[in-house]
């Protein structure tokens, strides 16, 4: 990391930055966080591309920004309403791609899941601490 910055300065970030990847939790203090003033900080090529969960952008905000190029485009794993009703206009934007929200599959994610799974039940039969505890 080159530079830490604290949340209250996000606008610095967003002027700052050539692509802005959103992956964060959504709570009370992350909801919108993605605003119509957030969009207008950042720069003109620069792109947005949220993995975290739709509801942190404001979606109308963001088709706005879009559709009058005031950003170089998004890349949206996720949105507001899933799946992406087929009349966003999300789906037109030739600035925008969606993505089918399936980032964590991959190859080997079924093995590896089981095998994290019986390694679990053998920490917990034997009264170990879990792996992966959320």
């Amino acid at each position: 990391v080159d530079r830490l910055l604290p949340p209250e300065e996000l606008h610095t970030l967003l002027q700052e930055s050539d692509f802005v990847v959103l992956a964060l939790p959504m709570n009370d203090e992350t909801r919108g966080l993605i605003g119509a003033a957030e969009l207008a900080q950042m720069r003109k090529r620069a792109l947005l591309i949220n993995v975290a969960r739709g509801g942190v952008v404001d979606e109308p905000a963001l088709i706005e920004a879009l559709s009058e190029r005031r950003i170089g485009g998004a890349v949206l794993d996720v949105a507001s309403q899933e799946p992406l009703p087929a009349d966003s206009p999300l789906w037109e934007l030739p600035n925008c791609v969606v993505t089918p929200h399936d980032s964590a599959w991959s190859p080997l994610g079924g093995a590896r899941q089981a095998e994290l799974f019986l390694d679990n039940l053998a920490r917990f039969v034997a009264g170990e601490p879990l792996l992966n505890e959320v």
